[in-house]
């Protein structure tokens, strides 16, 4: 393949990255092209060396979402820079898709649990306040023997753990969009080098 039809194949394949940036890794491969016509080597043995141009488009995309992701930490950057990473072949899609989804679904787990446990601390609150105001529409339930003042500080201690348990999650959630990049930008080291190597 001529340098041409490959610079051609390349940025037509760079979509869903900046303009800008598709420009700088353009000129990055032109400028390879060019170092490597100096040193005696031909178009086609320039070309054979950097593979398929979908394939390394895809893995430049993968590498800009990374980046991205780690710039500004968002869930969509995140989600993105996963969902590009895994797309660069079945062993990504195993090893980064499966425990990135399961960890996810874990965490959305926590977030539901502090929220039920704040929730129930905020009903508990309110049941005793309400009882306090109306004895009598909670005498079927008198045999409890729960005094409201037991019921509201209850639901007091229990909304705030529950406030204490989603600060901890958002931490959580921190730590692991951290460490999910680092695990992609690994998983993408681990790549580039075997095709160096290969």
């Amino acid at each position: 393949m001529k340098k041409e039809l490959f610079i051609k194949n390349l940025r037509s394949e760079l979509t869903g990255i900046e303009i800008q940036e598709a420009d700088e890794i353009v000129a990055d491969y032109e400028e390879y092209f060019s170092a490597g016509i100096e040193n005696g080597r031909s178009e086609e043995e320039i070309a054979r060396s950097l593979g398929d141009p979908r394939v390394l488009a895809k893995q430049l995309r993968a590498e800009s979402k990374v980046k991205r992701a780690e710039k500004n930490v968002s869930v969509s950057n995140i989600l993105r820079a996963v969902l590009a990473t895994a797309g660069l072949g079945l062993f990504n899609l195993i090893f980064i898709s499966g425990p990135f989804f399961g960890l996810l679904g874990a965490l959305l787990g926590l977030y539901a649990a502090g929220i039920a446990v704040f929730a129930s601390g905020f009903a508990s609150i309110v049941a005793g306040i309400f009882y306090w105001s109306n004895p009598e529409f909670f005498s079927q339930y008198a045999h409890i023997g729960v005094h409201p003042v037991v019921a509201i500080l209850f639901g007091l201690s229990s909304a705030c753990f529950g406030i204490l348990f989603l600060i901890g999650c958002g931490y959580l959630t921190k730590l692991f969009f951290q460490g999910t990049v680092k695990y992609l930008k690994f998983n993408l080291k681990v790549i580039i080098g075997e095709k160096e190597q290969g």
